[in-house]
């Protein structure tokens, strides 16, 4: 795992008792424990995101000058695409 990104995610209580009690027993940290549970249920790819991600760009010409997504311009063709003349 090269880098990591910090987030924020909603869980019911009674999910973050069960991770914390996991976590207390197997001595690993809840971020730990949710990262592995995740890798189970994804795809083993690990290029399956960029490659979605330039199929997108293609796609929609949505990336700008410097290679950075364009969110306005993305959400402007969508919408023109969608709407009838």
């Amino acid at each position: 795992m090269s880098q990591l990104v910090r987030t924020t995610i909603t869980l019911p209580a009674d999910l973050y008792e069960q991770l914390r009690v996991a976590s207390f027993y197997q001595r690993k940290p809840i971020s730990q424990l949710i990262r592995e549970g995740a890798e189970k249920i994804l795809p083993q790819k690990k290029n399956v995101v960029n490659l979605t991600l330039k199929k997108i760009e293609g796609k929609y010409n949505i990336v700008g000058k410097k290679g950075q997504f364009d969110r306005p311009k993305f959400y402007d063709k969508l919408n023109r695409e969608k709407m009838p003349d």
